[in-house]
């Protein structure tokens, strides 16, 4: 009988898992406008019992009801798992195929059409810790030699606050420069002990 009642309490367990990720699939969605695949589920699983081992919370549903709540902790947590479960890798000039297509097509053509205001307005979405925002910067410059008579305004903007903090900052490991030639990164950074720091 024990036996049976384990068995049947691992089963809501489960039941319980697979609904909340399904609710936190939904949830990213219409907060992120990314589509949850079903290979992506077991990791948001995964991440789904880490933090609820982090609050000691046993029912899916209770640590959904946390996200779900306008509460400061609630807030909070809803933050942490977004920035888990969300891809933050990058790197300087880190798609070579779409660095190419900027640099040869889209960026001088909206700068021919820019030009008699002398304004240009880029938004780098989900810019994670700025480096795709910086290496936009960077092609700009090296696209207008009188960018010094150009508004330029870069937006760069993240989910994860911890990311766009670290953009604020602008300094960077050697890691993400691991596609930039060595000549690149000495104009327009400055290297103090093993980090370099954003001109």
């Amino acid at each position: 009988m024990e036996g049976i009642q384990e068995r049947q309490g691992s089963k809501n367990l489960s039941s319980a898992l697979e609904a909340t990720v399904e609710w936190l699939g939904v949830r990213i969605s219409s907060v992120c406008g990314i589509r949850i695949s079903n290979d992506e589920k077991p990791k948001l699983t995964e991440i789904l019992r880490e933090r609820m081992t982090v609050h000691s919370v046993q029912d899916p549903l209770l640590y959904f009801q946390l996200v779900e709540s306008l509460s400061r902790e609630g807030i909070a947590e809803w933050e942490q798992l977004l920035a888990l479960f969300l891809n933050g890798e990058t790197h300087f000039f880190r798609d070579s195929g779409q660095i190419t297509l900027l640099k040869d097509q889209i960026l001088p053509t909206l700068i021919h059409r820019r030009k008699a205001e002398r304004s240009l307005r880029i938004w780098s979405a989900g810019c994670s810790t700025g480096e795709e925002a910086y290496s936009l910067a960077i092609l700009v410059d090296q696209l207008l030699p009188d960018r010094q008579n150009w508004e330029i305004f870069i937006l760069g903007t993240d989910i994860n606050r911890r990311s766009i903090q670290h953009a604020q900052h602008g300094i960077y490991g050697q890691w993400a420069f691991r596609k930039v030639d060595l000549d690149l990164q000495q104009r327009y950074f400055q290297q103090r002990g093993s980090h370099w720091i954003l001109n």
